[in-house]
This record gives C-alpha cells, structure tokens and sequence, in this order.
C-alpha cells in the first residue's frame, strides 16, 4: 500500500512539473492564432500572424542568420570539445583534475560576463590591429559571433563526451591494436562509434544554445542580429516624446547643427507647451493640417511632370536622379536605428529595406537598438561600426561632445541642395537622401 501511494505521488509530482513547464508554451501556442494582438480573450483563430511574419525580411535574416551561426558553431564546437576530451582522458589524474575545473569556469559564469569577456577581447584585437598593417581590424560582426558561440559551446561538448569515454573499455580499443588496427583506424572503428550518442547529444544541444542565446550574441554581434535580439528589439520599445522627435527630425532629413543641440555642455530639448487653452490647440491643429496638405502637393506635382521607376507595385521614384551607381560594386551600408522605426513589411506595409536594396544594389546591413543607453555603451566600446545611427536629441549632442560623431561636409553632398521631390512611396525619401549621403562619402574616400 505504501508503495502504491508513493508511485501516485511520483506520477502527481511529474505531471504537476511538465504542467509547469509546458503549459506556459502551450498557452502561447494557442494564442499565436488569435485574431486579437491581446493575450486575454480569443477573439478566433486566423493565420495572419504567421503570414506577417513570412513576409517580415528583417525577422526572416535575422533567423537565417541565427541558424547560419548555429550550425556552422556547433559543428566546430563538437569537433573541438571531442578532441579535448580525447586530450583531457589521455591526461593524468592531477592534471585531468586542474584541466576540468577550468572547464568549469565558462558554465558556471553568468553568461553576461563570458559575452562582456569576449567583447573586450576582440575590441582589444582590433586596437592592435590597427597598428598591424597585414591583420584584419574589422572583425565585429558574424567572425566574432561565431567565435564567441564556438567558445560558449565548447564546455559543453566536453561534459558530454567525457563521461561516455569513462565508461568506455579500454580492452575494446587494445584489442582492436592487437588485431592489426592501427591507432587511427581503432580510434575510428571502436571509439568513435562507442561515444558517437554522446557527441550527437552534445551537437543538438550546441546548436539549441547557439539558436537561443541572447546575451553572448548581443555584446559580440556587432553589426549582425540574430533572432533572439531582432526579437528583443521589437519588444523594447519605450521612448520619450524627445526621442520621437528626433527620430522624425531624422526620417524627413532635416540637418541638426551642433549649436542647436549643445550650448554650454547642455543638452537643449524643445520646450514643452503647458496650460495651452482648447482654442489655441484647435488652431495649431489646423495649421498643422494645413502646412500637411500644402506639402503634399508639393512634393506630388513634381510626380506629373518627372518620369517614375517602379520598385514595387507600391513604390515608385522619380528618374532624374542615378539610383544605380552603386550596383555591382558590393557596397554595403550598416544602420542603427529604433526598433520598428522603419517599416519591415509586416501588415501589409512596404519593406523599406527591401525596397532600397532591390533599388540600389546596395546591401543595408539594419540593427535596431531598445534604448539610447544600450546604443551608447555598444559604440563607446567599440564593439560595433555603423554609418548611420539614429539616437534621440540629448544624446545626439552627447556623442558630439565626446567625438563619436563624424562631421558631414556639405560641399560633397550637393545632391542635398536639389529638389527631391516626385518620390511616392513610404519610406523613400529618406531612402534617397541616404543613398545620396553614401555617395558622397563614397566620392570623398576616393579623393
């Protein structure tokens, strides 16, 4: 009897576990076809979340990116940690000990001191190689993700293996010698297959760490983004009314001078109105409104007159001006913006990204950041390079201040000083003044 109720309370305990576990998922599973955006009620069941997510490009590079990254480091993180257990078996019992403790240290670190660890290192890289004409000084990016996941992955293969070559009779494998094998084919013909379960163990768990990392990833990412972080940026999007300004400031193109930032070492954000009365908001709505509708017609009466480029069924652009003078010159451009700032596609909208590059030819390499803070510590360490950043005003004049920021040269970007009107299309203007600014920065390296 008492062993009847203990083998209840075993079977209650597990599936009270896997309900804890598992239930969570489920539930989120579910809820993936809601037609709601809401977790709390089903409103009904439809696929137009996943047919979203199959036409979002940046969620789809950035997976392609992460199974890219896993694969290849599991690969060679399965190679590797086999060859060290191989090594750390031959090894005597003092130094096997010494050997497995400091294998140790990786696995037991907060894996936000392995991710900072790494990026010190291949920052500290760069800067001597930048005094070394023959080595590459721009590593950041997919070589150090991919380092960094293989050197996070290691560990792991070793406690797997490990154990299984202990359980492994030694007599198979002078047996196999004493039958005419040499070391090479014993090791292949009785070695290999007896631990081959543990290294196919430790490669899927090597590749489920890789696909699911986030911290190593985001400090050795440099330019790249992985799923977990394209992800993370979508969901950390709290900003200010500051930084939305800024941010549209940005998209129309307007120029910041660093006097209207920066006076005295502050900061200066745009006053904020207060107490204004029903009537004077009524107004400013109603020139708002109307200085909206006199652009408009502006910037659409050039399209009458000028001819158009179809891009795509939605966008269209003037022809007056050279859009590829870049194609076939493998030119490539690193963005650092918002997240969600640009359209990606999703809902129906135009992907911008998508739209630039079939346009130009030129690859944009577009990361997005959650907030001023974590942009500010990742171009501080030098852990990334990017053309084109995007932060809020304030921070804007601090990264003048501490000479982060290149200054422009006006006199080569005279593009800039044209009409660039007759351009249809979410998204497309800003997407010209870009490609004219890459340019002119393109013209000014090659004098």
């Amino acid at each position: 009897m008492k062993t009847k109720h203990l083998r209840l309370m075993q079977r209650v305990y597990i599936v009270l576990f896997f309900c804890f576990m598992y239930l969570p998922i489920a539930y989120m599973i579910v809820f993936s076809f809601n037609q709601s955006k809401g977790y709390s009620l089903f409103t009904g069941f439809t696929l137009k979340w996943y047919s979203s997510l199959l036409h979002n490009s940046s969620i789809l590079h950035a997976l392609l990116v992460s199974l890219e990254v896993a694969l290849i480091s599991a690969v060679i993180a399965t190679v590797l940690g086999t060859a060290a257990s191989l090594g750390i078996a031959s090894m005597g019992r003092g130094s096997r000990l010494v050997v497995t403790n400091i294998t140790y240290i990786p696995v037991v670190n907060p894996e936000i001191i392995t991710g900072i660890s790494l990026m010190l290192l291949f920052v500290a890289y760069q800067r001597f190689a930048g005094g070394v004409s023959w080595l590459p000084d721009t590593i950041m990016g997919f070589p150090t993700l991919l380092i960094a996941h293989i050197a996070f992955n290691v560990p792991y293969v070793i406690f797997n293996v490990t154990p299984k070559l202990k359980q492994l009779d030694i007599k198979l494998y002078e047996a196999a010698l004493d039958l005419g094998c040499d070391p090479k084919q014993a090791f292949f013909k009785v070695i290999l297959p007896e631990i081959s379960p543990a290294i196919l163990s430790a490669f899927l768990i090597c590749l489920t760490y890789s696909i699911d990392d986030f911290m190593i990833s985001y400090f050795n990412c440099g330019t790249v983004e992985t799923l977990p972080i394209a992800i993370y940026s979508m969901t950390r999007k709290k900003v200010s009314p500051g930084d939305l300004c800024a941010v549209h400031h940005h998209v129309r193109g307007h120029s910041v001078h660093h006097s209207d930032l920066q006076r005295n070492g502050e900061p200066q954000l745009p006053p904020r109105p207060e107490g204004a009365e029903r009537g004077g908001r009524v107004m400013k709505r109603f020139a708002v409104l109307l200085l909206a509708l006199a652009m408009t017609v502006c910037c659409a009466m050039p399209a009458f007159a000028a001819g158009t480029i179809e891009v795509t069924e939605d966008v269209s652009v003037s022809d007056d001006y050279d859009w590829t003078r870049f194609k076939g010159q493998n030119v490539a451009i690193n963005v650092y913006n918002w997240g969600e700032y640009i359209s990606n596609g999703s809902d129906d909208s135009v992907d911008v990204v998508a739209a630039f590059e079939k346009l130009t030819g030129i690859k944009v390499n577009y990361t997005t950041f959650d907030s001023n803070e974590s942009m500010y510590a990742k171009l501080k360490s030098g852990a990334a390079n990017y053309d084109v950043v995007i932060p809020s005003d304030y921070m804007v004049a601090k990264m003048i201040a501490e000479g982060m920021l290149k200054p422009l040269n006006y006199d080569n970007i005279p593009e800039l000083q044209k009409d660039r009107s007759g351009i249809r299309g979410s998204g497309l203007r800003s997407a010209e003044c870009l490609h004219r600014a890459l340019h002119a920065l393109h013209h000014r390296h090659h004098l």
